[in-house]
This record gives C-alpha cells, structure tokens and sequence, in this order.
C-alpha cells in the first residue's frame, strides 16, 4: 500500500480510500491529508471557467485611449504585437511567454490531469515517463506572470489618467476575473493534493491486484 506523510507534523500514513464528500484528516495534527473525488468536481469547474475566460482575456479589447479626440482600442494580444513592431523581441518574447503560452499550457495541462484522476486513473498511463511529464507541467505552471502583468497594467493606467481618457474594456474584466480564478484553484487544489491523489490511486490499484489472485 502506498503511503503520504501528513505536511504539516510529516506523518507517515497509509494512503486510503474515502467515500465522496468526505476528507482524509491527519490523526495527530488533525490537519487536512486529503479530499474525496467530490474536490475534483470544483477543480474541473474552476479549470473550465478559467478556459472559457482566458481567449476573451486575451483576444478582447483591454483598455481603450482617447487622447486628443483619438481612440485607440488595446488588447493583450495587440500589445505583445505592437512591442515586437517596436524590434524590443526579447520583452516580446517574454510576455509572450509569461502570459500567453503558459497560462494555456497550465490550464490544458491540468485538466487533463484532473479529468484523468477524477475518474481514478493516473495520467499518462502511471508509467514513469508519465508521471514525469506530470511533474514537470507542474513544475512549469507557477511560472505564468499574469498577475504582475495586470499589476503592470494599472501603474500604466494611473500613470495616464492626467493625460487621456482610459475606459477598461471587456478584455480587462475577462483577465481580471481569470486571474481570480486560476488563485481559487491554486488555494482548493494546490499541487501537494494531486500528488496525494497519485498516491491514492496507487494504493488502490496495488491492493485491486492483491484481491484478484484470491478471487480467482
């Protein structure tokens, strides 16, 4: 049986199965170890929600500048673009990167991760190669900057309320609320708790295979 050491007074327990809605408590701290399948369900919403919000985040127009009877409408997309015209690549790139590519490489990533566990199985076949791809999409998900980016944002918009007229677009909301989002499921379903999860479904399968040799 595969076993998960309690995070908090590092405990070594046997890795169980808990009926749905219920949760695994650590017996000397009291602290939480594990959820039931019932925490994926909000995972999977939270995951979905943040898909669905992140192509009008970045497709939709973000702020609009009228200056001197001018309007010009900015999305996240066209500003990326418009750094490039300005041959600044390398800042480019990196926005680019850090708030375009990986936020959708985390989010694709873990839905699938998580629909693959909500149905008890392990990603990528539980091979070690696979759970070694898993490790590192996790690895790579904390590095998306969407939060500095909105925090760049609203300096530049202070910056420029004395000199033109900003009006906060649809793009603006969608990014705000998707940053929203994505904190909500990093607070309900930090990494460690996937992991747990792996080592749940371990446990299981390895006593599935204990229990059919006596069955047959």
């Amino acid at each position: 049986m595969a076993q998960i050491a309690c995070l908090h007074c590092d405990l070594l327990l046997d890795a169980v199965a808990i009926d749905r809605g219920n949760r695994a408590v650590c017996p000397r701290c009291h602290q939480t170890l594990y959820l039931a399948k019932r925490a994926f369900d909000t995972a999977l919403a939270l995951l979905v929600t943040a898909l669905f919000l992140y192509f009008p985040a970045i497709l939709l127009p973000f702020i609009s500048l009228e200056v001197t009877g001018s309007e010009v409408q900015v999305s996240l997309l066209t500003s990326i673009i418009t750094i490039a015209e300005n041959e600044m690549w390398f800042l480019a790139l990196t926005v680019f990167a850090l708030v375009v590519l990986l936020p959708l490489v985390k989010f694709i990533s873990l839905l699938f991760i998580m629909i693959a566990l909500s149905r008890e199985h392990l990603p990528f076949g539980g091979s070690v190669r696979g759970l070694t791809t898993m490790r590192h999409l996790l690895s790579v998900a904390p590095w998306n900057m969407t939060e500095v980016y909105l925090v760049g944002v609203l300096i530049t918009i202070i910056k420029l309320t004395g000199v033109a007229y900003i009006d906060l677009s649809a793009g603006f909301a969608a990014f705000v609320l998707l940053i929203l989002t994505n904190t909500l499921f990093s607070i309900k379903f930090p990494h460690h708790r996937i992991w747990r999860h792996v080592a749940l479904i371990k446990a299981n399968q390895a006593k599935s295979s204990q229990l059919a040799p006596e069955r047959a």
